[in-house]
């Protein structure tokens, strides 16, 4: 018995046949719809040298050379300023972003369309105002220097008879003030403190005010006050010193403190200056029209 298997090889030829056949189709098919990508990513490609000419101008070249239809009103273009580009194989979307800079237009692309349109409005931040607030009550606690209460202290708003003082504990209470008023606080002895208005005040602490009579002098031994000294001490600042035209500083001492006369030797500048406290200087130069009758 014989057994023949030429029909079973043919079959298989067959079939590898067909198999070669679609994979042959596969191949050309995929390298045609690549052709066809890159052919559609080239002509998205711009290239234009062009000066000051209408926007709708610019539309119908990118239109040659992309195929992009372009949906418009043509009064609104119109009314479009005028275009330069110098461009070479750009984006689409690069010479769009171009064309439409400084311009009251924009533009959205669908598929194979640009939409152009006005740009809306910009949206305003709308600042909100505060109404005005009415009268507040001012509270707070008055200290002295060593942060004890202080009773009795005047507290006023500021050019107003609307005032009030402390209590035993150095608190007080403004009603009906305005919320952009001054407070002023002030007691005998320290100095007045300005304050802005505002609810709680907390604690206010008074500086110490200075006066004249404490303030420090020096002398040729030791230091005293014009309250304590029992002698006669005159001060002269640079200030005065400085606005005198003398090329001597003792010549700037002149009418500037009590009883003391400058006397120039002679009309020379730069001649020598005799100081006199408490005598006649005629007297000093046994002047005889200075002595007294006798």
């Amino acid at each position: 018995m014989k057994f023949y298997a030429f029909p079973d090889k043919r079959r298989r030829h067959r079939i590898l046949s067909k198999i070669l056949l679609v994979m042959k189709l596969t191949i050309i098919l995929l390298v045609a719809a690549l052709l066809q990508v890159h052919a559609a990513t080239i002509a998205q490609t711009v290239t234009l040298n062009k000066k000051n000419i209408p926007l709708s101008q610019v539309f119908k070249e990118i239109k040659k050379q992309t195929g992009y239809d372009f949906l418009y009103s043509p009064d609104m273009v119109e009314q479009a300023k005028p275009v330069s580009l110098q461009v070479t194989n750009q984006p689409l979307e690069t010479v769009l972003q171009q064309c439409f800079a400084g311009q009251d237009l924009t533009y959205t692309i669908d598929q194979k369309t640009i939409v152009v349109r006005k740009k809306e409005p910009e949206k305003k931040t709308l600042i909100p105002v505060t109404a005005p607030q009415g009268p507040i009550d001012v509270t707070g606690t008055v200290l002295d220097e060593q942060n004890k209460t202080v009773s009795g202290a005047t507290v006023q708003v500021k050019g107003t008879n609307n005032a009030t003082i402390t209590d035993a504990k150095g608190q007080f209470t403004l009603k009906n003030v305005p919320d952009n008023a001054i407070i002023v606080v002030s007691f005998i002895g320290y100095q007045k403190q300005e304050l802005p208005a505002t609810p709680d005040l907390g604690k206010i602490k008074l500086v110490v005010a200075t006066n004249q009579l404490d303030a420090i002098q020096i002398q040729a031994y030791g230091t005293t006050s014009q309250r304590l000294t029992v002698g006669n001490i005159s001060g002269i600042t640079s200030a005065d010193i400085e606005n005198q035209p003398v090329d001597n500083p003792l010549l700037a001492l002149e009418g500037k403190v009590p009883g003391l006369l400058i006397t120039q030797t002679s009309g020379i500048p730069g001649s020598a200056v005799i100081r006199h406290r408490g005598h006649n200087p005629r007297e000093c130069f046994g002047d005889p029209a200075a002595q007294p009758d006798l």
